[in-house]
């Protein structure tokens, strides 16, 4: 029992230096970068993540999920070797193809306001890959105390590295130096696994059967991305960089919440669904109702916060961020909702549907930004990203209301409505107060309610 608690709070902890960390110190970059630079540097992390999933095509959710049943360490070698040298051959060609454009890249991408050769973005790329897929591998093989020192050391080296340079005036140079050498350092931590894994060669028949598995996960996974990002790419069009970094600075604020579930379902749902669909949803309502909790508190005080320290916070320049922070809050908590229900849906090999509608919302959402946010702007962006999470919310709802009679979706769904009204009054009436008051009231019924899920943690998170 205290290897499953401590298993738990590790991965958690570790979940946030890889994910949350980065975002909270978006204050001090911002503050030590011009507007024009921290538009750039918004630009190349959506690129990264961009190209990254295409380059990985789902095999690290594959993985994920094909690893723990695999008891013979050389099969496992032969699965990391086919795809690092997938991995590797693409990423030349990658390469080679930028190279021979890259001013026109540069011009396209970034406005021309990159001074830098446009192949680092997939050199940065597949060094991310690659860690990607080395840290899946730890994670599917529950190597935690690993797995969790790794995080440690990448993020405090990242975070020493960055005010390091930052200081020292090296601007946007910072950023990619202290990402480069962090990622590095993490690589040589893990580099037993990528010898082991390049010794065992590439495998042609075990590279189909990951990408047969994992390439409709990220069909899913890339559009919904797109969904993620297009907004920033239009604004790019249309107002440019400057306003790019704006808008992103508070977009991924706000995504906090999104990340927060991401982590959660990594650690505990996978747990929950290795003991049986039929257990794992009927603890469903509880956990999602929890999450929900968790989720809405972070971003009251994500708010609370920017209003009590908007003048150290808030870059010069940057404008509405308080407001984008509050709409797109509230579209990511239907999206964190969403992620909880959607996960039995992939459990169930229903990947296609959940592509289906992921690719509407992207479409609508496509539509009514072209036409309104040229309109009225920043506010548009966020309003159009809300509503399209509220319509992936929606599709899912409806269709394990159909196809999951045993999913207490109704009361689910209630529960929602009472959770979000804290976040919904504070938009209207701008009254922190009273939302709090509201929220409080609403965490005591529902962690008394849903005082279950303390024997999901007792019951289900349990491994050796």
């Amino acid at each position: 029992m205290k290897k499953a608690i401590k298993d738990l709070f590790l991965y958690f902890i570790a979940g946030g230096l890889s994910r949350l960390f980065p975002i909270l110190i978006l204050p001090y970059i911002a503050q030590k970068l011009t507007q024009t630079e921290f538009g750039v540097f918004s630009l190349f992390q959506l690129y990264l993540s961009l190209i990254s999933v295409l380059i990985l095509l789902g095999v690290d959710q594959a993985i994920f999920r094909k690893i723990p049943a695999i008891k013979d360490d050389k099969q496992k070698n032969e699965i990391i070797g086919a795809v690092l040298y997938f991995i590797l051959c693409l990423s030349v060609l990658l390469t080679i193809l930028f190279l021979l454009f890259d001013t026109q890249f540069n011009q396209w991408m970034f406005e021309g306001n990159l001074f830098h050769p446009m192949w680092i973005v997939i050199g940065f790329s597949m060094i991310t890959s690659v860690d990607v897929i080395l840290t899946t591998k730890l994670k599917a093989e529950k190597r935690t105390i690993f797995y969790f020192n790794l995080m440690l050391i990448r993020s405090l080296s990242f975070l020493a590295l960055i005010i390091i340079l930052l200081e020292l005036g090296l601007k946007l140079d910072a950023y990619f130096i202290a990402l480069f050498i962090s990622e590095i350092i993490m690589l040589l931590f893990i580099s037993k696994d990528i010898k082991d894994g390049i010794k065992a060669g590439f495998s042609v028949k075990l590279f189909k059967q990951l990408v047969y598995y994992g390439l409709p996960l990220s069909g899913v996974g890339f559009v919904l991305l797109l969904i993620y990002q297009f907004d920033h790419y239009l604004i790019k069009e249309l107002f440019g960089v400057e306003m790019t970094g704006n808008y992103a600075f508070a977009y991924k604020f706000s995504a906090i919440i999104g990340t927060i579930i991401l982590i959660a379902n990594n650690v505990w749902q996978q747990r929950l669904f290795e003991k049986g669909e039929e257990l794992a949803i009927s603890y469903m309502k509880e956990y999602a109702g929890l999450m929900i909790v968790i989720c809405i508190g972070s971003l009251l005080f994500i708010i609370s916060v920017f209003n009590l320290f908007s003048q150290v916070l808030i870059p010069d320049g940057f404008i509405k961020i308080l407001l984008l922070i509050q709409i797109l809050g509230i579209g990511f908590t239907f999206y964190g909702h969403s992620q909880i229900l959607d996960s039995l849906i992939l459990q169930r090999n229903n990947t296609f549907i959940l592509f289906i509608f992921n690719l509407m919302v992207l479409i609508i959402n496509i539509v009514l930004n072209m036409i309104f946010l040229p309109l009225y702007g920043l506010i548009a962006a966020a309003v159009i990203s809300a509503l399209s999470y509220f319509l992936l919310w929606l599709f899912v709802i409806i269709y394990l209301k159909v196809h999951c009679r045993q999913l207490k979706l109704i009361s689910m769904t209630i529960e929602f409505t009472i959770c979000i009204t804290p976040l919904v009054i504070n938009l209207i009436f701008d009254t922190l107060f009273i939302s709090w008051l509201l929220f409080l009231l609403v965490c005591i019924l529902l962690v008394y309610k849903n005082r279950k899920i303390i024997s999901q943690i007792k019951t289900i998170y349990a491994f050796d």
